[in-house]
């Protein structure tokens, strides 16, 4: 969901094909009739028997561009400011972390948590499987396993990994999702579809203006795919702002309601009850300090999101990576690859975001982040911190 005007997580084209499914939803009926040069499906709303012609939109998930032939920044001999931290030579293998100077903890609350603990978490919430109750909604292994892969997202960022499934939001969810099967578009602002009641308009409109939204050309494993693309947010459209990545992440986040209809998904984000985050949560950085390389790609951006007692407008960033060396610099004049900064309130209103040109991410490979020009109620603030990826 972002907040002043629409976008979507992704791309869509209509094509003349269409892909078919079948399924029922609490409050709603997707029937298909057999297909003859196109297929009109009808959708049981709200009591009321709506007509919604359907194309099929092409699956164009993003996907990062090859690596630039240009070659990164000329190796740091040092880390810039800081006397003791980086421990040289070659990284072989995932470390855990390590007191001292092998991590920095300059300016965020934040810790990592032990590598045995991360494994734990990840593999005691598996992701979600697709399937519905008799009466039509998500089953409930379905909302527990959309559920686990937010608070796996959570857990590896270190904000409060225990949102729960909001049951007074599932109709706003679902409503949400119907609405961009009906007009075949991913947007904050739908319009009115033919022969719609306004109610159930109404319901649709506020559920598309609270939530994060996401098209994909297929139903095939369309939760886990659609929090994917809400993480990675890697699109043109998308990249200044994270606003779906923020809200995923947002602190105070403490329930949610997902909906998938077809290839469309719908999670509703603008709870602010959690009663654990807290002051120790005011800087949040993804990549989260020990990150499997299963939860990012070396095309992603990196974010750190600061709370409302931060000024983030003068912000320079420096990544390094530990073994060759490599780094780059980001503000002050320099881009090194993608750089902005946000001060919308997409969960937290301010974000600093930075995506290394060229970079490729290994298993194995600790990276070291200085963030100067960031103050804090009107005092210098920097920031510095360690990603570990196993």
């Amino acid at each position: 969901m972002k907040k002043g005007r629409g976008f979507a997580a992704t791309l869509l084209c209509c094509c003349s094909a269409l892909a078919l499914f079948s399924c029922a939803y609490r409050g709603y009926e997707i029937m298909t009739e057999p297909p003859v040069e196109y297929t009109t499906q009808r959708l049981v709303f709200l009591g009321e028997d709506l007509p919604m012609p359907v194309a099929e939109v092409e699956f164009t998930q993003w996907i990062p561009a090859p690596p630039s032939e240009t070659a990164p920044p000329a190796a740091a001999s040092q880390w810039p400011g800081v006397t003791q931290g980086a421990t040289a030579g070659p990284v072989t293998a995932p470390r855990e972390p390590e007191p001292g100077g092998a991590r920095y903890y300059t300016g965020i609350s934040i810790l990592p948590p032990a590598i045995a603990e991360l494994r734990a978490f990840l593999e005691t919430h598996p992701a979600a499987e697709l399937e519905y109750d008799g009466g039509g909604a998500l089953s409930a292994a379905s909302k527990q396993g959309a559920l686990n892969v937010v608070n796996s997202i959570r857990y590896i960022a270190g904000v409060p990994a225990n949102v729960v499934w909001d049951d007074g939001s599932s109709n706003i969810a679902e409503a949400a999702a119907a609405i961009m099967v009906a007009t075949g578009q991913v947007t904050h602002t739908p319009r009115k579809p033919a022969d719609w009641p306004e109610a159930s308009y109404r319901l649709a409109y506020q559920g598309c203006q609270g939530s994060n939204l996401a098209g994909l050309g297929t139903k095939y494993d369309i939760i886990n795919r659609s929090m994917r693309l809400f993480l990675a947010d890697a699109d043109a459209s998308n990249l200044k702002e994270l606003g779906h990545r923020r809200w995923l992440l947002n602190p105070a986040l403490g329930k949610s309601a997902i909906a998938a209809i077809g290839a469309y998904c719908a999670m509703t984000v603008t709870d602010n009850s959690n009663t654990q985050a807290g002051a120790q949560h005011s800087v949040v950085m993804y990549p989260g300090q020990v990150t499997p390389v299963e939860y990012f790609d070396g095309g992603w951006a990196w974010s750190v999101s600061f709370s409302a007692a931060y000024s983030v407008h003068g912000a320079s960033v420096t990544v390094m990576r530990r073994g060759d060396g490599a780094a780059w610099q980001f503000g002050g004049g320099a881009a090194d690859g993608d750089f902005s900064v946000s001060t919308h309130a997409y969960g937290q209103p301010g974000c600093v975001i930075f995506r290394p040109r060229g970079l490729q991410i290994q298993a194995g490979e600790i990276y070291d982040v200085q963030i100067t020009g960031v103050t804090k109620n009107g005092a210098d603030w920097p920031v510095r911190y360690t990603v570990q990826f196993l």
